[in-house]
């Protein structure tokens, strides 16, 4: 697959990749999905923002995937992810399945990482907080330039609470 060529060297320029792989959805979705850094270090899950790539992370990936397994995945429809051809190909639950699909192909079993999303990953990994294996692979989870919105009582990110108090208390 070719590299994005917008940005060519410097601190910005995305890095190669150590290993590059496809998760594919429960809809069938193909998740381009690249990991950098050493097998067997602490993982780290990064989710870009609606209109980024891989590419967003950059500076990022580079500082950590010295000692950090750290894995960038292009949401469907950015980057080298393919366009969903449904016209509810970009909901919650849809990016939800593809963070689910990336987890399960890149950690083994059991195996722990630290979630971060900006904006709309953000919102992707707080869609999928309730499920199984998201929390069976979410050590801890960075959120930043993100919204919850209706997010709260539409996936039960907080399950231990009711949506309403939950809203309440993230407000």
């Amino acid at each position: 697959m070719s590299r994005l060529t917008h940005v060519t060297s410097g601190p910005y320029a995305p890095p190669v990749a150590a290993r590059e792989t496809t998760a594919v959805s429960a809809d069938g979705a193909r998740i381009h999905v690249e990991v950098h850094g050493p097998e067997g270090a602490p993982a780290v899950v990064l989710a870009h923002g609606w209109t980024c790539s891989t590419a967003f992370w950059a500076a990022q990936i580079r500082d950590l995937c010295t000692d950090h397994r750290v894995i960038a995945y292009d949401q469907r429809g950015h980057g080298r992810s393919v366009a969903p051809s449904a016209a509810d190909g970009y909901s919650t639950r849809a990016l939800a399945d593809d963070l689910e699909a990336v987890l399960a192909q890149t950690l083994a079993p059991g195996e722990k990482a630290v979630l971060v999303g900006h904006s709309m990953g953000g919102m992707t990994i707080m869609a999928a907080g309730d499920r199984a294996g998201v929390r069976e692979h979410a050590a801890a989870v960075l959120l930043c330039s993100t919204g919850s919105s209706a997010l709260v009582a539409e996936a039960l990110v907080v399950p231990l609470l009711r949506a309403g108090r939950a809203r309440t208390r993230i407000t």
